[in-house]
């Protein structure tokens, strides 16, 4: 319900001037702050199938990961991954023996979409993320387990598309660098032999299926 106007009347008593009351917009609490891009938006899940790229030789693995981002208005976001990829194995050169290293990883990232909100959007994002490793060894007369962890930077891009309602499909391509090389030796009779060295950087592609909560 609108309130009248409010009429003055100048000295000589005739009106001099009618005032209207107008609400002034984008002020108190329940001002629409979505459009200048100050709100926290949705928030995504999405499980992805990865194959990573650029490994051992010979072995390209695969994985699943699990990605939570939430926006930080209409582009920016911010959000946590983590990944579990199948196992790299390698053989001693040297005497008949193997190892074989398990992998994880845990990661935070920023982002920047395009086309946030409509049936599909663009996603850029970049940021740190902390690979672990877990090494086996068997075939040798003393065996032990280790675990690494190396430091990564990473830069993805993402596509979106809306299947149905809150779902949608998702594909990813990213480039990783690692901070610190991991390399795998053993102690074989004629010294150390190397068995395995990581690469310092690699690529991985993922497709899979997101859903916005809110």
């Amino acid at each position: 319900v609108s309130a009248p106007p409010l009429a003055m009347r100048s000295a000589e008593g005739g009106p001099a001037a009618v005032v209207v009351p107008t609400p002034v917009r984008g002020a108190g609490a329940g001002a629409d702050t979505r459009a200048g891009g100050g709100s926290v938006g949705p928030l995504e899940l999405r499980l992805l199938g990865v194959v990573p790229i650029g490994l051992a030789p010979g072995s390209l693995g695969v994985g699943g990961a699990l990605e939570a981002e939430i926006a930080l208005g209409r582009h920016l976001g911010a959000g946590l991954e983590g990944a579990w990829l199948s196992d790299l194995t390698a053989v001693d050169p040297v005497v008949t023996a193997r190892l074989r290293v398990h992998r994880q990883r845990l990661g935070a990232f920023g982002s920047y979409a395009l086309g946030r909100g409509g049936p599909q959007w663009v996603t850029l994002a970049a940021g740190f993320e902390d690979q672990l490793f877990e090494a086996q060894a068997t075939g040798y007369p003393h065996s032990n387990a280790a675990a690494e962890n190396d430091p990564a930077v990473l830069a993805r891009v993402g596509y979106a598309h809306v299947l149905v309602g809150r779902w949608f499909a998702f594909g990813e391509a990213s480039a990783r660098v690692v901070l610190v090389r991991q390399q795998f030796y053993a102690e074989d009779p004629s010294g150390a032999t190397t068995v395995l060295t990581l690469p310092a950087a690699s690529l991985e592609a993922g497709v899979g299926l997101g859903l916005r909560f809110f």
